[in-house]
């Protein structure tokens, strides 16, 4: 987590969490670590916490949602979810085009994240000021 994200904690929905202390996957070529997933199970929900690929193997990153969508539908959860931020549109393009639809959306929530992790930026992919938390779905 400190490798791709710069810290053990991440902030969802203003709460933290630990990743390294969650299930998923790691994808690896030639013994090398190319992407990791991090999943979160809750009542009938899979959450994807972190989903990270080095920028050389992007179809990792498809294999990986792939794999947590299969282990959800083994865990009998009634769908997928995950959160990103306003600014991080190739996300939000990733995840549609993967057949997740928007859910919710928390308005402001990341100003209320940053009293818990001051580090967090103010602004974000092309320049776009960070403010929204965007909470997509794959139902199951």
């Amino acid at each position: 987590m400190k490798r791709w994200w710069g810290d053990e904690m991440v902030v969802l929905r203003v709460e933290k969490f630990y990743p390294a202390e969650m299930n998923g996957f790691i994808a690896e070529t030639d013994g090398k670590r190319i992407g990791l997933i991090i999943l979160r199970f809750s009542s009938h929900i899979c959450e994807i916490m972190s989903l990270t690929t080095s920028g050389d193997h992007p179809a990792a990153g498809v294999r990986l949602m792939q794999a947590a969508i299969e282990e959800a539908r083994k865990n009998k959860m009634k769908a997928v979810r995950m959160v990103t931020t306003n600014d991080n549109i190739d996300a939000l393009r990733f995840y549609q085009k993967a057949g997740f639809t928007l859910r919710k959306l928390h308005r402001n929530a990341v100003g209320k994240s940053r009293e818990l992790k001051p580090s967090i930026p103010e602004t974000g992919n092309y320049g776009i000021p960070i403010r929204d938390e965007i909470e997509l779905e794959y139902v199951l």
